[in-house]
């Protein structure tokens, strides 16, 4: 099921014995592996705004994976917290943002353009809220 263009969600269940679980697994399609950021910021953006809307908060913890372990996991957690800030509160520091993350995990948002790719998401997120706002 395609969430967006470059968004793609795959549905996989999971079993352990008896019990068996539906898992959401999205992909983003316009990031090629090994770059520190995607084509489209607003493919990050949708991923967050799908991850922390009401129904998927409550559906469970949220796993994110990539390639490396952390540069595209680093950015796209630096994203959720951008918009899940914006969507609660309607401000927010994207440079402390940033640097909470790397406090915690210091491989996370590793240089300037993914600090830019998270002022972008934020950006987009705020020009997608006015359009639906108006």
């Amino acid at each position: 099921m395609a969430a967006a263009s470059h968004l793609i969600c795959h549905r996989v269940s999971v079993a352990v014995g008896a019990t068996s679980a539906a898992v959401l697994v999205y992909e983003v399609m316009d990031w090629p592996r090994g770059m520190a950021c995607p084509l489209d910021v607003s493919s990050l953006v949708r991923l967050a705004d799908t991850c922390c809307s009401s129904p998927n908060k409550s559906a469970g913890p949220t796993v994110l994976v990539c390639g490396d372990g952390v540069t595209a996991c680093g950015l796209a957690a630096g994203v959720l917290s951008v918009v899940d800030r914006l969507k609660e509160r309607q401000d927010v520091d994207v440079y402390r943002t940033a640097v909470k993350l790397r406090r915690y995990r210091q491989q996370f948002i590793i240089n300037e353009a993914q600090l830019q790719c998270m002022l972008q998401a934020a950006r987009t997120y705020l020009s997608d809220f006015r359009v639906y706002q108006n």
